[in-house]
C-alpha cells in the first residue's frame, strides 16, 4: 500500500488518493520489488466500512479478490528505471492452493540478486499487471491491497 504501512495507517494526512474504476472495467496496476525474497503476490479490495480506514479487516480483503486477465504481465527492472522501458514476461499464475479458495495468485518474476544467475539490474523494479474489476462491484470507496506471499 502507498502512503503508508497499509490502508488503515497513511502518512500523508487524512485523506487518501482516490480511483475510480468502472465496475467490469480491466485496471493496470503495479507494484515494487526492493527486497526481493520471490515468492507471489495478489490484488484485493475492500469496501471502506462507515467507521473508517481504520475498520477495515482482512475478512472483507479476503471476500474480494481480484482475478488476473491474460498470461503475461511487465517489469520495469531497476537498470530501466530512468527510461521506463516495459519488459513483456510470460505470467506464472495459479488458482490451485491459493488463499482464500480459487482465488488468483502470481509469480514474482524478478529472480532475487543473491541467488545464482540473479543480478542488482535484473532483481528489483515494478511489476505491472491487468486486473479484472468484479462487474457486479458496487460504488465504493474503495482500499486496494496488494498481498504478498512466499513461495511454498
Amino acid at each position: 500500500i502507498a502512503f503508508g504501512r497499509d490502508c488503515r495507517s497513511p502518512t500523508t494526512g487524512t485523506t487518501l488518493p482516490v480511483t475510480e474504476w468502472e465496475a467490469g472495467s480491466h485496471q493496470e496496476v503495479a507494484w515494487y520489488v526492493g527486497a526481493n525474497h520471490a515468492g507471489g503476490y495478489s490484488y484485493r479490495l475492500c469496501k471502506i466500512p462507515a467507521g473508517g480506514i481504520t475498520h477495515l479487516t482482512e475478512e472483507c480483503f479476503q471476500q474480494n479478490q481480484l482475478d488476473f486477465v491474460g498470461h503475461t504481465h511487465w517489469v520495469n527492472y531497476g537498470i530501466d528505471r530512468k527510461t521506463g522501458h516495459r519488459t513483456e514476461v510470460p505470467a506464472l499464475q495459479t488458482r490451485e492452493g491459493t488463499f482464500p479458495h480459487g482465488s488468483m495468485w502470481r509469480v514474482n518474476p524478478l529472480l532475487p540478486h543473491m541467488e545464482e544467475g540473479g543480478s542488482d539490474d535484473y532483481g528489483h523494479g515494478h511489476i505491472i499487471d491487468i486486473v479484472k474489476v468484479p462487474a457486479d462491484l458496487e460504488y465504493w470507496r474503495l482500499c486496494p491491497l496488494f498481498q504478498v506471499g512466499q513461495q511454498v
